[in-house]
């Protein structure tokens, strides 16, 4: 089956000479057609280089969309982070995905290609526990949580003093906090509890940083949904003790074996391996690269030149693309309108040069080649719609009170035209509620159409012969306005079970007695 690598090697991203330091032979004669076959002809590209390029476009797409939704679980904005690359493939798509999600600049350590396993040997030393509170902050026993804490702190110290020793310890305390009833809870973290390493917990700093969790919860809960609970109990769920072996910083004179990366007050801090020459893990390709490649592009058609360097080659002056940095375990992709350098012990830098159109879809005039990358960027587009469901569905989890949506996910999201036609729906949800939502949408825009609605309007509805199914299912419809018009909306539907009715029984009467 043709498979990403071989994408990579019809549209020239990747060589086969060299690859893995000549340990992994490739036969690109063999990933052409394999594109040719599977991908070209089923689908009508012009040529397998078009395919390949789809198919390589596809797999940013489905990753970028990836980081979006898991930005959106955790409340987060990818915007405004920095893009760590790591593994093999990393390096390669990673410029394309940054594109994608808004991002401007990329880390690429030494040993990126095999960063997980330099990961694990490098972590520190670390044993965590969790406390179950479960009560609200207004009923919270600080005393006797202290009292837990303490006894906690002391058992993690002691399993990790075992290994790496008493004087090489720190500890770190967490509690994560919500709503009474709600299921999405934020973390907050103090720093240094102990008073000293033989000292124990410091009672009167937990305390005090106690008593502050309550306003720091609603800012942060206003800065994840926009508004807050005011009348709701805030709920302590859990308490996590963790004991670390303290890592030592690493001085550019240390002759350090594996490196790392930290982040201080001054910004990114990179720290590199020593490696020895014929190791595995040597950056250092046995092959000499050619000084250009062609690389096919979708959005323009046509094959780019890129210039080829060796990674041990790159200096603090910067490399402007389109370029491609060779080494033994990944390829770097620089695309055009980024630069990259080198920066201390070897790690690169790149940086986004100039503002590109995060789609950047091919042009639509021409012939059937040009139709069918078209195909690529309306299955770009589609995966966005679906992304936006996602983020939508993944959004009414997490504010959700009741467990039969936080844990069942017995909801719908979706995005629907300025007809109230459905366009997209969420993968995650319950499939009978779609077209019930669906049914609802068009049925309360008969009742309230786009000309009646304004900014910040909201339609719901309950009744289940205007096709909500239940009194249990709430349908929400929000309008979104471009320049003062509706120009689509976005639904949900959230099973709510405590709207009264007679329970679960098979005693009723009426739909309404459900």
């Amino acid at each position: 089956n043709a498979t990403i690598t071989d994408a990579h090697l019809t549209i020239g991203s990747l060589s086969a000479d060299g690859f893995a330091a000549g340990i992994i032979e490739l036969e690109p004669r063999c990933a052409i057609e394999a594109i040719e076959a599977q991908v070209q002809r089923p689908l009508g590209f012009a040529h397998p280089q078009e395919a390949a390029a789809g198919v390589v476009e596809m797999a940013d797409e489905t990753m970028a969309n990836a980081a979006r939704v898991h930005a959106i679980e955790l409340g987060l904005d990818v915007q405004g982070f920095d893009l760590l690359v790591s593994g093999g493939g990393g390096a390669v798509h990673a410029a394309r995905i940054a594109e994608k999600l808004g991002i401007r600049r990329i880390i690429v350590p030494v040993n990126a290609g095999v960063g997980s396993a330099v990961g694990f040997l490098r972590a520190p030393v670390a044993f965590e526990a969790a406390l179950s509170v479960v009560e609200t902050l207004e009923r919270l026993d600080m005393a006797a949580l202290a009292s837990r804490a303490e006894a906690s702190l002391q058992d993690v110290l002691s399993i990790v003093a075992d290994v790496v020793g008493a004087d090489k310890l720190e500890a770190s305390l967490k509690a994560e906090l919500r709503y009474q009833g709600q299921g999405f809870e934020f973390s907050f973290s103090m720093p240094n509890p102990l008073r000293g390493v033989d000292d124990g917990l410091d009672v009167a700093a937990f305390s005090a940083w106690m008593d502050g969790l309550g306003d720091r919860f609603h800012q942060a809960y206003l800065a994840r949904f926009g508004f807050t609970l005011d009348e709701m109990a805030i709920e302590v769920v859990t308490l996590s003790i963790s004991a670390t072996e303290r890592v030592q910083e690493v001085d550019s004179a240390d002759g350090n074996r594996l490196g790392g990366i930290r982040v201080d007050g001054h910004g990114v801090v990179l720290t590199a391996p020593d490696t020895v020459a014929g190791e595995a893990c040597s950056t250092r390709p046995d092959h000499v690269h050619p000084a250009e490649r062609a690389v096919y592009d979708l959005a323009s058609d046509r094959a780019i030149t890129y210039r080829c360097t060796a990674r041990e080659q790159l200096t603090g002056e910067p490399l402007q693309g389109p370029a491609l940095i060779g080494e033994a375990q990944t390829t770097t992709v620089v695309r055009p309108g980024w630069s990259a350098r080198a920066v201390g012990h070897g790690h690169l830098i790149l940086e986004r040069t100039e503002t590109l159109d995060a789609v950047q879809q091919p042009s639509s005039a021409g012939d059937g080649a040009s139709s069918a990358a078209e195909q690529v960027a309306q299955n770009v587009l589609w995966n966005r719609l679906i992304s936006v469901c996602e983020e939508q569905a993944n959004a009414l989890m997490q504010a959700a009170f009741g467990a039969i949506v936080r844990e069942a996910g017995d909801l719908s999201a979706g995005v629907f035209n300025a007809d109230g036609h459905m366009l997209a729906q969420a993968v995650t949800g319950t499939p009978g509620h779609v077209n019930t939502m669906a049914a609802s949408v068009r049925a309360m825009l008969e009742r309230v159409p786009a000309h009646e609605l304004q900014r910040g309007d909201a339609l719901i509805s309950n009744d289940p012969w205007l096709g909500a199914g239940h009194v249990f299912d709430f349908v929400v419809v929000t309008p979104a306005f471009v320049d003062g018009l509706v120009v689509g909306y976005l639904a949900s539907t959230s099973h709510i079970v405590d709207v009264g009715g007679i329970g679960w029984s098979a005693e009723g009467r009426s739909v309404y007695e459900e």
